[in-house]
């Protein structure tokens, strides 16, 4: 019995469950042999179970035009033998009856409030009490049959073209589910996953569900994963990561009422990153990116790449000298009580009482960007284009302290006449601090070439493309995670190509060039190629105002900058007997580089078969 008009048992299988028009009994033209109006044409229809029934009349609804909606199941143990499964179904219209308290049901005109709704609510129920099937177990059979079927609509039905928007016709199939799915865990939003699915699938006719049904999946999806609360699932984040990295370290401070304040945490690879690479960090808090708007600290720096790289993450319950002091402590024993040489951050008191209390040996700076930033704030329309290049000048250009304090005052009475000599109140301030953050002092200590935050600004930055203010805690880490993932990709891929290619030899000339070229990162190399081209533009003479001790000589090094504005001149000290040169702009003892001046010395100084030693 394969024809459904000869009694046929309907068991529809799991692929046109989940499937449009186009895989349903609709194309097939299989009701062309029903009417509802003659019993004897579906009389003989059997359903082994309640889905295959309700399939069934979802399938007429959708080749006739209407949305179907279960109006009642019942048991009937009496009937059924004390069992409670179903015996009677009634499935209607989905206009069927009206909506409680509609204004377009005629028996309610005239007694229902005519206030102004908060929310409207478009009517989907219209009255349509002719048209609805019921269904019921027969024993004898085995089966479910239908016993009473009527077909009279008060309505228009939906057209051919816009049946696959009909609710009782949609639904995802589990592979749909699943691309779904994985398209959320890897931060494609909603509506792009929704546009690719569709286009996989053969156009949004043929996947049997709308933009809408795929958000609702994703939100039941995150409202499970959230069923045990926050502080349950960064438990359970936090033990599954441990068992799958033997390096992961976590901490979590909770308050007075046992509620989670701050959290933080690292995996091995950043523990081992910080070991390597950790010498320089830059601190920042300034991201707020969770549901609960929490700050998000991160520790971060450069690898030997010159790649941004992440040391540890934190979520801080506030900003305040006791929290940055607890951060500061679990970070410590996080990398084995190593502090780091220098560590950089934004002008905020509750972070510099932090790092004076933790870290009492590290030298801290101060962001630059920041101070720029500031000063536009503090000195509003004061601040122009040539005191901000006056200031950077402090920032990354003056020696020692007797240059600074020259142009300090000569930035004064340029830039602020008549005013004193600090010229303002902000002034004053940043005046107090600038052992921080000019170059006068900052230049003295190893930042792997940071004057600022602009590595935590950067992955700030990076971090709005995986990040979104309404995540919860969980969906947090979810996509915090896949950005490390993302950028430790990036690492390896740089790696391979450290790997796998040749050096640049355009300067193949010259001895120092070629003595690191098979030493550097390419990154590096490229840095280090872009000081010795400038350093070509250099002249050296020897000094003869300053005092000379035996082979140790001093020489003045000096080039017109590119804007024409002043010369840059530094000093040369140079041994040769022990073959060491250093330079005053102590570029290579803050960041680790040969600077532009030092290379020009050596070029001019020595032969091409001497091994020059540079001094850190």
């Amino acid at each position: 019995m394969s024809d459904l008009n000869q009694g046929a048992i309907v068991s529809l299988n799991e692929s046109n469950t989940g499937s449009s028009s186009s895989n349903s009994i609709v194309e097939s033209e299989g009701f062309d042999g029903i009417d509802p109006n003659v019993r004897s044409s579906w009389n003989n229809l059997e359903f082994a179970t309640t889905d295959d029934a309700y399939r069934f009349y979802v399938d007429y609804g959708n080749y006739k035009g209407f949305c179907v909606r279960i109006y009642h199941q019942s048991a009937c143990p009496k009937l059924n033998n004390g069992s409670n499964a179903v015996y009677y179904i009634k499935y209607c219209c989905n206009k069927e009856g009206w909506r409680i308290g509609s204004e377009n049901n005629p028996a309610n005109r005239g007694s229902i409030d005519a206030k102004a709704r908060v929310r409207h609510v478009p009517e989907i129920r219209g009255g349509c009490d002719g048209a609805y099937i019921r269904i019921r177990w027969f024993k004898q059979f085995n089966c479910y049959k239908i016993y009473k079927w009527y077909d009279v609509h008060n309505h228009d039905m939906i057209p051919v073209a816009m049946r696959h928007y009909m609710r009782s016709n949609r639904k995802m199939a589990p592979v749909y589910k699943l691309l779904a799915d994985v398209n959320d865990a890897a931060g494609i939003g909603a509506t792009a996953s929704y546009n690719a699915i569709s286009t996989a699938g053969g156009g949004r006719k043929c996947i049997g569900f709308t933009r809408n049904d795929l958000k609702n999946h994703l939100r039941t999806v995150r409202t499970s994963s959230m069923e045990h609360g926050d502080a349950t699932a960064l438990l359970k984040h936090f033990r599954r990561q441990a068992k799958l990295d033997p390096g992961f370290f976590h901490e979590v401070e909770v308050d007075v009422d046992e509620n989670i304040a701050s959290i933080f945490w690292a995996d091995g690879k950043m523990r081992m990153d910080y070991h390597f690479f950790g010498d320089s960090v830059s601190f920042d808090t300034t991201y707020r990116t969770n549901k609960e708007y929490r700050p998000l600290a991160l520790f971060v720096g450069f690898n030997n790449h010159h790649q941004l790289t992440v040391f540890g993450a934190a979520l801080l319950y506030d900003e305040t000298t006791a929290t940055f002091e607890w951060l500061f402590n679990q970070f410590l024993e996080c990398m084995g009580g190593v502090s780091p040489l220098s560590i950089f951050t934004d002008q905020a008191a509750a972070i510099a009482a932090g790092i004076r209390s933790v870290f009492p040996s590290s030298f801290h700076g101060l962001c630059s960007w920041h101070i720029s930033q500031n000063a536009v704030v503090n000195l509003g329309s004061l601040c122009d284009s040539d005191f901000l290049c006056e200031l950077s000048y402090l920032m990354y250009n003056v020696d020692d302290e007797d240059d600074f304090e020259y142009n300090w005052k000569r930035m004064i009475d340029k830039c602020f006449p008549g005013k004193g000599p600090l010229g303002h109140s902000w002034l004053q301030g940043i005046y107090k601090v600038r052992e921080k953050w000019s170059s006068a002092w900052v230049n003295s200590h190893f930042g792997a070439g940071m004057k600022s935050t602009q590595l935590s600004e950067c992955c700030n930055s990076n971090l709005r493309h995986y990040l979104q203010s309404e995540f919860s805690i969980p969906r947090f880490f979810v996509h915090f995670d896949r950005m490390l993932d993302n950028k430790r990709d990036a690492e390896e891929e740089e790696e391979y190509r450290a790997l796998s290619t040749f050096a640049d030899c355009r300067f193949s000339s010259s001895a120092i060039v070629k003595q690191v070229a098979d030493l550097y990162t390419p990154k590096i190399f490229q840095l280090f190629l872009g000081q010795y081209k400038e350093s070509l533009s250099y002249n050296v003479f020897p000094n003869t105002e300053l005092a000379q001790e035996g082979n140790v000589k001093i020489f003045d090094v000096f080039t017109l900058l590119a804007d024409l504005s002043r010369f840059d001149s530094r000093l040369l000290i140079v041994d040769f007997d022990n073959g060491e040169i250093k330079c005053t702009c102590r570029k290579w003892e803050s960041s680790g580089l040969l600077c532009k001046h030092q290379l020009r010395g050596y070029d001019l100084l020595w032969s091409t078969t001497c091994n020059v030693k540079f001094h850190h």
